[in-house]
């Protein structure tokens, strides 16, 4: 039986790592920028630091009343999405990221949440 239901659904909350940048991609403009998440866990008794660094495309259209800058904490949606590309010498490359739909930047920023 065919099941037509599926879900691409990403939702994340970290700190940018570097400043953004802008990138024609697919003829459109968009913003990108490294999105990193921690995570603390425990493994065999010990606490243990985990960082996940996400690739994250921004359409334009979404980007026109806020600004986004390195160290900001910012919530992202969107769905996770795989291009391929060619290299120089013709090898293909694959990169994943996220296409967001929702960006929203939080309050306050890496070098707040340290320093407290």
């Amino acid at each position: 039986m065919y099941n037509s239901s599926c879900v691409n659904k990403v939702i994340l909350l970290g700190f940018v790592s570097k400043e953004p940048r802008w990138h024609m991609i697919d003829r459109k403009r968009s913003l990108t920028f490294t999105l990193v998440t921690d995570e603390l866990f425990r493994k065999n008794g010990k606490s243990v630091d985990h960082q996940e660094w996400h690739q994250i495309r921004v359409p334009e259209e979404l980007i026109t009343d806020i600004t986004i800058e390195k160290g900001m904490q910012v919530y992202i949606q969107g769905k996770l999405q795989t291009r391929q590309m060619k290299d120089e010498t013709g090898s293909k490359h694959y990169r994943s990221e996220i296409i967001a739909s929702i960006v929203e930047v939080m309050d306050f920023s890496r070098e707040q949440v340290v320093s407290e």
